[in-house]
């Protein structure tokens, strides 16, 4: 009975979170590339359509600023997918970066849902998401300041010295806390109850409702 009551109480917020997202966004076709499925997850929120192949994966954060660094030289490329021990999705490179389709059954789904996606890139309208981990230096995360982008953001759980870096403490222990996808009781995850992705993606088109 508890967990019917937790249920139908959690899809009236998430219902209530989406209702008053979508109200405020002003931006439309956007495509946002992101290290892993907190773009998805915007995405959902927004019941915006994918403009991005950055969906159902994950790079290393090394990775992916060389990814979005030079974006059209590598989404013009090949996957050629490999074998990693231990790991049991389908995994593909691209050139010099891995990635991981850590939500796709088999090579053929990854690679459909990659080439479909990627087609659909708004260069105009571009919007990069990235973390401060992995042991990068404040160095290695400024090289994404050459990615020809029209907004972007580092999330961390450490105050850094970058004017577009957002601090989210970490609620450590939890599920997926360490890229602030972990979900409170009610289903909300605590990015989005800390950082204000809608107001980012409006920046440059008017000021939003509050």
């Amino acid at each position: 009975m508890l967990h019917q009551i937790r249920g139908f109480i959690s899809g009236l917020v998430e219902k209530s979170v989406s209702r008053r997202a979508r109200r405020r966004l002003k931006n439309d076709n956007f495509s946002i590339l992101c290290s892993n499925c907190i773009g998805g997850t915007i995405y959902h929120r927004l019941g915006k359509e994918f403009l991005t192949p950055t969906i159902n994966l994950w790079l290393t954060q090394g990775d992916f600023i060389k990814f979005a660094i030079d974006l059209k030289r590598y989404v013009s490329l090949p996957l050629e997918f490999i074998k990693k021990e231990g790991v049991n999705y389908p995994v593909a490179k691209l050139n010099d970066i891995t990635i991981h389709f850590n939500h796709a059954k088999t090579e053929e789904e990854a690679a459909e849902d990659w080439n479909r996606r990627k087609e659909r890139i708004n260069y105009d309208n571009l919007y990069l998401i990235l973390y401060y981990r992995d042991n990068y230096s404040i160095e290695d995360i400024r090289r994404i300041e050459q990615a020809n982008c029209k907004g972007k953001v580092v999330l961390t759980n450490k105050k850094i010295p970058l004017e577009y870096a957002y601090y989210i403490k970490e609620h450590k222990g939890r599920q997926n806390s360490d890229s602030f996808l972990d979900k409170d009781w009610f289903g909300v995850r605590t990015f989005e109850k800390k950082w204000d992705y809608v107001k980012w993606l409006n920046q440059g088109i008017q000021d939003d409702d509050k």
